[in-house]
């Protein structure tokens, strides 16, 4: 009976579910768990040495295009899910969810956007007056003296006109491709104005007419002046996807759903069948994301003709851009979330990092917005109602690093 304990001991000792396992299957492991995170570093770090490698060939402008052609499939294919993404998402994520909690979680969501949006506003404007990217002489008071100023076109209500009528488009089909502008029609007049010389002036090469103000002998002239001024606006459209519009269609949409649940809850199966449908389409496209991305960044360092010179005009502006958003990115957000969460917001970060290597080399957060619903769910556990709610509104709203 003792011989057959010791051998059953034994057998348990060299059981392979209590031998430790090699340290390769432990470090493919914890590679394996992020393995998107570090191919996209890797194609990041990849594009920017092979695109200074290329530049030493001389390519010629069709290799570069031809280069380029697999970032620009990575784009079209993103882009191409973005929108089915962004409807089916809210709609369903809307219509998962009662009409308290759509009120409740709606109104946060307004806040925070809010927030962050002005804070973002204030961090640049702060950056900007500090570092001053352009002539550096320009923080001088009296530098723009004596400079005509100069408008810009339209005016804060032609701004705010075409907001209103985005949130509301008139062709749901039509949003998905364009979004409403006002057309400004101007047009050159000669304008008859009197100006000041000075009668010491021996340059001057029009004929005055005398006059005297104050004891200061100054000579007064007609002189005709061409001005740009608007003599028409009108409603128009221009290029582009209306992402406020079909948020809004979206939002009423689901919210309706939701409220006529006992008749919708076919439809609102069907919607959530065909997210579900999107985001795995999205997933397996994604595992393609670092290839595009290598060869997106390797297309855009060839394209340049002179990175000095590129470098000695817009390295101060660059060097402005990177501070702001580090201060936005690691110190704004990760504030507003310790103070709401009382967690380590770094952490939470760290959970959503290939989404945000994504979004950075791709320049856009829309395209890394599939990706973002994934780590936020799976990595952060977060529910995927509210993924689905407040994500697709982010991703294509609140735009703070433009601001």
């Amino acid at each position: 009976m003792a011989d057959n304990d010791s051998d059953d001991e034994m057998s348990v000792r060299k059981s392979p579910l209590t031998q430790k396992p090699p340290i390769w299957r432990t470090i493919w492991g914890a590679i394996r768990l992020n393995l998107l995170l570090y191919l996209t570093i890797l194609s990041v770090v990849m594009g920017l040495v092979l695109g200074f490698l290329c530049r030493q060939a001389n390519p010629s402008a069709y290799a570069i295009y031809l280069i380029s052609f697999p970032g620009e499939m990575m784009m079209r294919i993103l882009k191409m899910l973005i929108l089915p993404l962004i409807t089916c998402s809210l709609i369903s994520g809307v219509a998962s969810l009662d009409i308290t909690a759509t009120g409740k979680l709606g109104s946060r969501a307004v806040i925070y956007y809010l927030l962050t949006t002005v804070l973002s506003c204030v961090t640049g404007i702060g950056v900007v007056m500090i570092i001053h990217p352009g002539n550096p002489g320009a923080l001088d008071p009296d530098f723009f003296a004596g400079e005509e100023k100069k408008t810009m076109d339209g005016n804060a209500l032609d701004a705010m006109l075409d907001l209103i009528r985005n949130l509301f488009p008139s062709n749901i089909v039509q949003a998905a491709f364009q979004q409403a502008k006002t057309q400004i029609t101007y047009e050159d007049v000669w304008v008859v104005e009197e100006v000041g010389v000075d009668a010491s002036d021996t340059n001057s090469t029009v004929e005055p007419a005398s006059s005297s103000y104050g004891g200061a002998t100054v000579e007064s002239i007609l002189q005709n002046i061409t001005k740009r001024v608007i003599v028409d606006r009108s409603p128009g459209y221009m290029d582009g996807m209306n992402a406020i519009g079909l948020i809004t269609f979206s939002l009423c949409f689901g919210v309706m759903m939701a409220k006529l649940r006992a008749t919708t809850g076919v439809l609102i199966e069907m919607i959530t069948a065909c997210n579900d449908i999107i985001t795995n389409l999205l997933m397996i496209f994604l595992w393609y994301t670092p290839v595009g991305i290598m060869f997106l960044i390797i297309g855009n360092i060839l394209s340049v003709s002179d990175l000095t010179e590129l470098a000695k005009m817009v390295g101060m502006y660059i060097i402005t851009v990177m501070t702001g958003l580090a201060i936005h990115a690691f110190g704004t957000l990760c504030l507003i979330y310790f103070i709401i969460v009382r967690k380590n917001p770094y952490i939470y970060m760290k959970n959503t990092a290939a989404a945000l290597m994504t979004a950075i080399g791709a320049d856009s957060s829309s395209v890394a917005l599939p990706l973002t619903m994934k780590c936020c769910e799976e990595n952060n556990g977060v529910d995927s109602r509210v993924t689905r709610f407040m994500l697709p509104i982010g991703a294509t709203v609140n735009m703070d690093g433009t601001a």
